[in-house]
């Protein structure tokens, strides 16, 4: 978890203030308004809506350096809770009960409802304009994103017309250094000699192997479109769930014959993928091919080779 930065607290404490100020004043008010009581109470709500998902955005994304939604509809609902209790308290329990035996309480209770809980619930979805709209001023957000597409349209500058081998892994590192770009990557260097091994040939470099990875109707694709090895636990579970669908879209596409995970702990969301995509696949796990886990990712992998792939 990234250090606390006095900004989140000034917006927590802001919108405490702001919500219990105008739920004060607008309770104490409201009949005043009357019979554009139920009118007001959803302007008011629908404003406090707004107020309360860009906050929880800004304070989800400050302490939990993070994108997910799950953070933004978990930071809305203790949001929202926070505020019927800070109601409970300023406008007292025996009042609010009184309104029960109003006729406006069916209007106002359906007020409360889409509020507090169907927005929630919208809010919890992956929501991509939402999303675009909270991060269009976030910079940093962009600079990610325009490097998230130089990758990809990398990849897909590798991708065979057929794939037979898919190998997949868990995501581009946080680093910037990816298994196509042809530079002398620990990664690209020792899946590079395991082929070499396995198939008794020498490459110049990887650039050469990676032309050639292509020509045999290897892909390699990644769980979570984004890095994710900087993230907490939580964080990463989260995502590589998310990527399961995507995934599957693309196992579908590309049907292969057989699928290497590259590590172990991705098995589970890639066996899900396969499943879901309904090709026929055989799955293979392997290690991360590094790490200590070379020998063992040989062991598994060579076999593969040689059986799939011909010189």
């Amino acid at each position: 978890m990234k250090s606390l930065s006095k900004n989140i607290y000034a917006i927590l404490v802001f919108n405490t203030l702001l919500i219990g100020f105008l739920s004060s004043v607008f309770v104490n008010k409201s009949h005043a308004l009357y019979p554009w009581h139920s009118v007001g109470m959803f302007t008011f709500n629908a404003l406090l809506v707004v107020a309360i998902v860009i906050s929880s955005y800004h304070v989800g994304k400050s302490l939990f350096d993070t994108k997910s939604n799950q953070i933004l509809s978990f930071g809305f609902f203790i949001t929202s809770t926070g505020f019927i209790l800070l109601s409970v308290s300023i406008v007292g329990y025996f009042a609010i009960i009184r309104e029960f035996n109003t006729p406006s309480f069916l209007i106002n209770f359906l007020v409360f409802a889409t509020a507090f809980l169907i927005v929630p619930l919208l809010v919890a979805k992956p929501n991509k304009a939402l999303a675009k709209l909270l991060k269009s001023n976030d910079s940093s957000f962009k600079q990610r994103s325009a490097t998230i597409n130089k990758v990809e349209k990398l990849r897909e500058s590798f991708k065979p017309n057929n794939v037979k081998v898919l190998f997949v892994g868990q995501s581009a590192p946080e680093s910037g250094a990816f298994f196509y770009d042809g530079n002398p990557h620990s990664f690209t260097t020792n899946i590079r000699k395991t082929f070499e091994i396995a198939l008794e040939i020498e490459f110049e470099d990887n650039n050469e192997f990676l032309n050639y990875f292509k020509s045999k109707e290897c892909y390699l694709d990644d769980l979570c479109s984004e890095p994710v090895n900087h993230l907490p636990t939580t964080e990463v579970n989260a995502i590589q769930q998310d990527s399961i669908v995507p995934l599957s879209k693309r196992i579908q596409e590309a049907n292969p014959e057989v699928v290497i995970t590259l590590m172990s702990s991705i098995q589970n969301y890639v066996h899900s993928a396969v499943e879901l995509s309904g090709v026929s696949s055989k799955v293979i796990v392997a290690p991360f091919p590094g790490m200590g886990h070379l020998p063992r990712f040989r062991g598994i992998v060579v076999p593969i080779i040689k059986k799939y792939i011909k010189k």
